[in-house]
């Protein structure tokens, strides 16, 4: 007991002095603050990780962890040894600390490189998460932008059918105005010429009343006429009778072929 007691007490003054070297190792293994990937929200993700950086950054990691093993290994091989040549010594846990403190040492520098490895592969996963984050964010904005777009397509496809609906009803409107005025124009004109023909007609027959009126005024003073010779030639006798005879035939006769003419006459007028 009194051998471990001061051996514990070396181990603890070893690690007090060695934790400030491993906290700085660890600080260095991490990228710069203006290197650092950045945090979502802070400012715009990148869309994109290139496999080449990624390459870099996987390759880094595994010669780290390379690293780490092989002095891992390196170091076990020597504690083993160590415990071995110790107990060939005389002062036999003097030695064994002596050479633990060695180990744990070459461990600590062992779990460094694993810490700088391992931080390494938390950049690679944070680099992957923000470029996916950016990707969704990017196809999110690409959405609302082509949803955007097809609304106001939609609009505007809608406003052209109204405005073609709105034309085709008032050209509708303007044919059945034209319609209207043509018929009521049409509808004059009709009435218009069958005025004209009416009071044409009405002329006519004016005209072939008069007409008539003079021809029988004509007739009736012819009638008087032959009569009148009529009764002369009775009184001078026979002879001049069947003369006045012979004329009222023929009077008769001719105002038979003007009545004839005159009824046909206003017809062609």
């Amino acid at each position: 007991m009194t051998r471990i007691a001061p051996t514990l007490l070396r181990c603890v003054l070893s690690l007090v002095l060695i934790l400030p070297a491993f906290a700085a190792r660890a600080d260095s293994a991490l990228p710069a603050p203006s290197e650092r990937t950045p945090v979502a929200g802070t400012q715009a993700l990148p869309t994109e990780f290139s496999a080449a950086e990624k390459a870099q950054l996987q390759a880094q990691s595994s010669a780290l962890k390379q690293q780490a093993s092989k002095r891992k290994n390196a170091a076990d091989q020597e504690w083993a040894q160590a415990q071995k040549d110790c107990w060939k010594k005389f002062q036999v846990n003097s030695c064994l600390d002596q050479r633990r403190k060695q180990h744990k040492s070459e461990m600590l520098e062992v779990r460094s490189l694993e810490h700088q490895a391992s931080d390494v592969d938390r950049i690679i996963k944070v680099r992957e998460r923000e470029v996916r984050r950016a990707q969704i964010k990017v196809r999110s904005v690409q959405h609302a932008q082509q949803a955007e777009a097809d609304k106001q397509a939609a609009q505007q496809n809608e406003a052209e059918i109204q405005h073609r609906e709105q034309a085709k009803k008032a050209d509708q409107q303007r044919r059945s105005k034209d319609a209207q005025r043509q018929h009521q124009h049409d509808t004059q004109h009709q009435a218009a010429q069958a005025s004209e023909q009416k009071q044409k007609d009405a002329a006519a027959a004016e005209r072939a009343q008069q007409w008539r009126e003079r021809v029988a005024a004509a007739d009736r003073k012819r009638i008087e006429r032959d009569r009148r010779h009529a009764e002369d030639a009775k009184r001078q006798g026979p002879s001049k009778a069947e003369s006045g005879v012979q004329q009222a035939g023929e009077a008769a006769r001719r105002i038979g072929q003007d009545i004839k003419a005159t009824r046909s006459s206003p017809a062609r007028q």
